[in-house]
């Protein structure tokens, strides 16, 4: 079943003994498009706190107004509250490109290179944000196609199966074009998606 991102987005999210935030974001592997783990957030504004649920350890099962987990209230806030310094982005290694900024991460001297960056922690150097990529600019064949606005995840195996590219990035309405996840290619320096030829 093919769900949009903005549908998902924000669903109620309960753990075995009640209620534990909402769902905030996923984090997926660009490689192959597969949702790794979900965010959920608790509270509002400052006060707010995020929690990293491993899709891998726990069974989710999803329907049309709440997000269900296979766990309690005690493992979802006490055992994977979200790092902000997680390199979802690599924000430094993009400071440090583009600025000349000191790097906060460590990053081999092949980070340039086309396996990705690599990093000496336990994250892998794909994962990558939906609340950060939406918005991209997608270029391909030669000209902008648009904006990155939205994502279609089929939730019986959680990957990521089309994103929906826009012309307008702030205006809503537009034309809308559904491009198949697999044939994009992430850039972080020029937050871009590419097409493939």
């Amino acid at each position: 079943m093919l769900r949009y991102f903005s549908q998902l987005n924000k669903l109620k999210a309960f753990a075995q003994d009640g209620k534990v935030g909402k769902l905030y974001d996923f984090y997926f592997d660009d490689r192959d498009w597969i949702i790794q783990n979900i965010i959920i957030k608790k509270g509002f504004c400052d006060k707010s706190k995020t929690f990293l649920i491993r899709i891998s350890d726990f069974n989710l099962r999803t329907d049309y107004k709440r997000i269900n987990l296979d766990i309690n209230k005690s493992q979802v806030y006490h055992n994977s509250e979200v790092d902000r310094k997680l390199p979802i982005l690599h924000s430094d290694y993009v400071l440090s490109k583009i600025f000349g900024f000191p790097n906060l991460w460590s990053i081999s001297d092949a980070a340039d290179s086309d396996e990705g960056l690599l990093y000496s922690n336990e994250f892998t150097p794909h994962l990558r944000s939906i609340q950060e990529v939406t918005g991209f600019r997608v270029k391909g064949f030669g000209q902008d196609e648009g904006y990155v606005s939205d994502f279609l995840i089929d939730i019986s195996d959680w990957t990521i199966k089309y994103i929906i590219v826009t012309k307008r990035k702030f205006l809503p309405g537009g034309k809308k074009i559904i491009i198949n996840a697999t044939s994009v290619k992430l850039n972080l320096i020029y937050p871009t998606a590419m097409l493939a030829a």
